[in-house]
């Protein structure tokens, strides 16, 4: 099972610059990504969980939003899902520490990235900032 420090490891493999947030939690920044590029990592073992604000959540009626959010869901994505956290929207996904390494952290940070930045386009009519 990988531990903080391999994962840490991993993030300077890949090049990413990180900072520790807190116990078992670092912010990675993933700038090209189209987004502001900010990707929230902790590990909670079993679980490393990964998560990409995508933008605020409107006020008003967010129905037409919801269903464009839960479409995505099951016909794009491959892992993760879009969800809501307070007011925001965010793409999250969870990998199982027992199993993790280099490949699988690196797809799965490129598959949070991709999904943030394919839905931002297709949100934008909705006045999400």
């Amino acid at each position: 099972m990988a531990n903080e420090r391999e994962i840490e490891i991993y993030f300077d493999e890949l090049g990413y610059s990180y900072e520790l947030l807190g116990p078992r939690m670092w912010v990675l920044d993933l700038s090209p990504a189209g987004t502001d590029g900010k990707v929230v990592v902790s590990f909670s073992p079993p679980l490393v969980v990964l998560r990409m604000k995508v933008a605020e959540l409107p006020a008003g009626d967010n129905a037409a939003l919801f269903r464009t959010l839960l479409e995505a869901n099951a016909q794009e994505l491959v892992h993760g899902a879009f969800g809501l956290e307070g007011n925001a929207i965010v793409v999250v996904d969870t990998l199982e520490a027992e199993y993790l390494d280099l490949a699988e952290l690196q797809a799965s940070l490129d598959g949070v990235a991709f999904a943030a930045a394919t839905i931002i386009p297709r949100i934008k009519s909705f006045s999400v900032k």
